[in-house]
């Protein structure tokens, strides 16, 4: 009973980002690809490294390429290593390395995507790199959960005070409070 009466008292809520105001997981939103690419493309070549990580955002692109049909097994590739940190590697045919991670780890200047257009500021992004160099972004997004501008505008009408404490970035958690209205946000 004490504890329905000091619900009463509560004048700030606080909600963590990832699973409570967003989904559980990451969607692919977007893939931008190197000229001579196309999307199928890309997710088959990222394929064999996706589908052998539990990362979430591998997870994102093997259920991307399953839905756009591109998961054939290519012939000739070693094992996927994985970068801790960094992303995978997957060696192919005749020595080439493909890489799926971060810009960093495909060795390409994330500074440069931003300004020419091929990745995309605040947002997360995967990146695939082969032996000619950058082959796509895969711009990801988590997804605010549908139930979630409701319950803030809900509480908010009410008078409560909303707050959102995040252990992600800075960027990521001010793109998911814009979306629900929320100014108070702790990264």
């Amino acid at each position: 009973l004490q504890a329905f009466e000091a619900l009463a008292d509560i004048d700030t809520v606080v909600f963590d980002k990832t699973g409570t105001l967003t989904q559980d997981r990451v969607v692919l939103r977007e893939v931008r690809v190197a000229p001579g690419w196309t999307v199928e493309a890309a997710l088959q070549a990222a394929w064999p490294m996706s589908r052998a990580s539990l990362h979430p955002v591998s997870r994102a692109l093997a259920v991307a390429a399953q839905g756009q049909g591109a998961v054939a097994e290519p012939a000739g590739f070693d094992d996927v290593r994985d970068v801790p940190g960094g992303g995978l590697v997957l060696t192919g045919p005749e020595g080439a390395v493909w890489r799926l991670g971060s810009a960093r780890h495909c060795g390409l200047d994330e500074a440069q995507l931003l300004a020419d257009g091929l990745s995309v500021a605040d947002t997360p992004c995967a990146y695939l790199s082969g032996p000619e160099g950058w082959v796509a972004t895969f711009v990801m997004d988590e997804g605010v959960r549908a139930d979630a501008a409701e319950a803030i505008s809900a509480l908010k009408a009410s008078g409560v005070r909303i707050r959102l404490l995040s252990g992600d970035r800075l960027a990521a958690a001010q793109r998911v409070a814009r979306q629900l209205g929320i100014e108070d946000v702790v990264a």
